[in-house]
């Protein structure tokens, strides 16, 4: 759209276009020249679209250069415009290409940042877990060895259970914290099993 009314007017004999080769080669200057400021206008926007006073712009370039263009020969417009007009745009085209793998490999490498950093905190967590899991258990054979010591001198405190169950209370009562720490936690499971008996009941 924005070469639309150029076209016309080189087809209509304006620009010094008397021959048909005249008007096809300045339909290629005005296409090449709008390509190049159309190309640069990306280089420095990041977009494909072209706003209004940007469009404005690019048909003031064109037609400043068809006014220069019909001037030339037609050797002097193909060597000095389109060629060298084609020659920039495929340069901006390649620093544009060049950019875009710059673009995408910054936003490769975040992402892989961004990755790398859930792995981490993931092996964060997991390691905490573990941690807190070998804790608990270091902790449950503490108490198991605490329990297996106090059964053990709970069944060597006598000959008979009844003895024993007399000898150790004794002990309790006399202020031994093993065992009253002993018949305090055999309650508590007793007290546990018995509701869970009613329950099932």
């Amino acid at each position: 759209m924005i070469l639309l009314q150029f076209l016309v007017d080189i087809s209509q004999g304006k620009y010094d276009a008397s021959s048909v080769k005249d008007k096809r080669q300045l339909a290629r200057v005005a296409s090449v020249v709008k390509e190049c400021f159309f190309v640069a206008g990306q280089r420095t926007r990041g977009s494909d679209y072209v706003t209004c006073d940007k469009a404005a712009v690019i048909r003031r370039f064109v037609k400043e250069f068809l006014e220069v263009a019909s001037k030339m020969t037609y050797e002097e417009r193909e060597q000095l415009i389109i060629v060298q007009m084609d020659r920039n745009v495929k340069l901006m085209q390649s620093y544009q290409y060049v950019l875009e793998a710059g673009r995408s490999f910054v936003r490769l490498r975040q992402e892989l940042n961004a990755e790398s950093e859930m792995v981490r905190a993931e092996a964060a967590r997991a390691n905490a877990e573990l941690q807190e899991a070998e804790a608990e258990h270091a902790l449950f054979e503490a108490k198991m060895r605490i329990w297996e010591k106090r059964h053990r001198e709970y069944m060597e405190s006598g000959d008979d259970y009844g003895e024993r169950e007399l000898n150790y209370r004794k002990r309790a009562l006399e202020g031994d914290a093993d065992a009253a720490a002993y018949f305090a936690e055999r309650e508590q499971y007793l007290r546990g099993r018995r509701t869970r008996d009613s329950r099932r009941s």
